[in-house]
């Protein structure tokens, strides 16, 4: 039988299938009696205090090389110590004589819901953390004994409805060859943590843990999004070996991590990080195996806070990753937020139909004060290092001309003010909405540079939301149409002298990167674990082969073609 879901992190697996499920745990649902209250607020106490201790020597064992694992129980205690759900357990047992255990439960199930109802799939995420940390302080109530995927007794698919935040960043690496989940997206933690530790993963497979069984022989075809169940000895052999020669074609990526990124025919690609709050180990790759920051993405400054960041806030966090940048470029990409991605220190109406709402630049452009808080910090930051700015959700020339205005009024504020910042910083534009990929022409007479978004362009151009399960299948990154597209911005750019760049998951796609050079484009921006297998496959061909598949898969009629063409062509 073959499942399919949707492919995170790509490679093939072959071993037994572990069907893994959190414990159920018993809770008591009976009043209190006011002589109880004291002895329940107590026992809540030291739940919180033992979870907290859990929370820490968690924290401990990422330190250093798994900054991003260890980050997840950061939020995981700012969680725990949240004043609003602390008071509202607290008000649960005090108030409606709830024992413990029922308090805990009822409050992080009611803010795990209100986090699920959210557009925005990066804090729709947060009700895993919610439910995470609700979970631990719940069996530190009962006194139950901690479940753990961390040493597991052999190789394995792990297979689950879902996996907690904590489930993932403690995996046994070694036994854990696979992960299948029945929900779950590309922004999730499962997501996350998969690739960061490069495991085959494949989320999103509605109704596998009730149709497989437990220790049932799994193929993991990651890069098609498939599962296949009790394959044949002929699929077994036939994935294994893909399995074995993905490993070594690892091992050998791994070495052109820190090497620079060429054609074979010597031409020069740039290599940049796509970054949020960044982890030592890509502030350190930025010294070797990454030429620049091509995506910083500051919205993180904005999650997990009940107010704004101040003005001064910004600029300290700018001024730090510049310094640490030393004289590799940093592009910022101004708040990128809106109706489908609500943040509790900045509340908005709901809108019937967020992704078309008013979010990124326009959302900015509506409340001034919050675009220039950002700008005037971004801009005293700039004297610290090599700093641009750039635009999300650029719709066309009058998107830009009216941020370039904003932009130029802060200047002359500062000017008066004599506060120092860097003169003629360059600003870009975000090719993320068709729009602004067929005005590129125009666009590109008046930005200093532009970066391609093909995550919002896919969806945008082939009307597919990316985060639906059930249309997200129609979001095909590899059609034709998306190259097409691309190829417009990318000559227009060209043509009139200025650096265009992709900062989407095709620039981060070895097989992508491969049309993508042919079109043309001479910087990617990605995640960190890419870059080696980019750079390796780019180092194969040369530029002129690169162009002639580019042409191919631009005559192409599907994304089914597409993929194969590449397949059929690229090593």
């Amino acid at each position: 039988m073959i499942f399919t879901g949707t492919s995170v992190c790509g490679g093939t697996a072959v071993a037994p299938a572990l069907l893994y499920a959190p414990a159920e745990l018993a809770v008591r649902r009976e009043r209190l009696s006011t002589a109880d209250v004291s002895a329940e607020l107590e026992r809540y106490e030291q739940a919180v205090a033992q979870a907290g201790r859990e929370l820490e020597e968690l924290r401990a064992r990422f330190a250093g090389e798994h900054e991003a694992q260890g980050k997840i129980f950061d939020a995981h205690r700012e969680i725990l110590e949240d004043e609003e759900i602390v008071a509202a357990i607290r008000l649960a047992i005090s108030e409606e004589k709830k024992c413990c255990a029922w308090a805990v439960e009822s409050v992080c199930q009611m803010y795990a819901g209100l986090f699920e109802q959210l557009e925005d799939p990066l804090l729709r995420e947060r009700s895993a953390d919610v439910r995470d940390v609700g979970g631990r302080l719940l069996r530190a109530c009962l006194g139950a004994a901690q479940v753990s995927l961390a040493r597991l007794p052999r190789p394995c698919i792990l297979v689950a409805h879902d996996l907690l935040p904590s489930d993932t960043a403690a995996l046994d690496r070694e036994n854990v060859l696979g992960i299948v989940t029945e929900v779950g997206g590309a922004t999730c933690h499962s997501a996350i943590i998969a690739r960061s530790y490069d495991i085959p993963a494949v989320l999103g497979v509605a109704h596998i843990t009730e149709r497989i069984r437990d220790g049932e022989e799994l193929v993991l075809d990651a890069d098609q999004g498939q599962v296949i169940s009790s394959p044949t000895p002929a699929q077994r052999e036939s994935f294994q070996r893909l399995r074995e020669e993905g490993l070594v074609r690892r091992a050998q990526a791994a070495q052109w991590r820190d090497r620079p990124c060429r054609s074979r025919d010597g031409v020069e690609i740039a290599v940049g990080l796509n970054v949020a709050d960044p982890t030592p180990g890509e502030l350190e790759a930025l010294g070797s195996a990454a030429d620049f920051i091509g995506l910083f993405r500051t919205e993180f400054l904005y999650m997990g806070r009940d107010r704004l960041p101040t003005e001064e806030e910004q600029f300290q966090r700018y001024k730090a990753l510049l310094l640490r940048a030393g004289d590799k470029p940093v592009t910022l990409r101004t708040l990128d937020i809106g109706a489908d991605k609500p943040l509790s220190c900045y509340p908005r109406p709901r809108e019937e139909n967020p992704a078309l709402g008013l979010r990124g630049l326009r959302l900015c452009l509506a409340d001034r004060e919050l675009f220039r808080a950002q700008l005037r910090a971004a801009l005293r930051a700039s004297v610290y290092g090599r700093l641009q700015i750039m635009f999300p959700m650029v719709g066309g020339v009058e998107d830009f001309m009216a941020a370039r205005s904003v932009v130029e009024e802060v200047e002359e504020e500062l000017r008066r003010e004599r506060v120092s910042f860097r003169e003629g910083l360059p600003l870009g534009a975000m090719i993320e909405v068709p729009s602004a990929a067929l005005m590129a022409g125009a666009l590109a007479a008046r930005a200093d540079f532009a970066s391609i978004g093909t995550n919002d362009l896919s969806q945008y151009l082939l009307a597919a939301d990316r985060t639906n399960p059930e249309v997200a299948p129609c979001c095909q990154s590899f059609h034709p149409a998306v190259f097409r597209l691309i190829q417009l911005a990318v000559s227009a750019f060209s043509d009139a002298g200025k650096p265009i760049s992709v900062c989407g998951e095709l620039g981060g796609e070895p097989l992508s990167t491969a049309v993508l050079v042919g079109l043309g484009i001479r910087k990617l921006s990605m995640s960190l674990s890419r870059i080696s297998g980019v750079k390796m496959l780019l180092a194969r061909h040369s530029v002129p082969e690169l162009e002639a598949l580019a042409e191919q898969v631009c005559a192409s009629s599907t994304a089914e073609e597409v993929s194969a063409c590449l397949r059929g062509r690229i090593t």
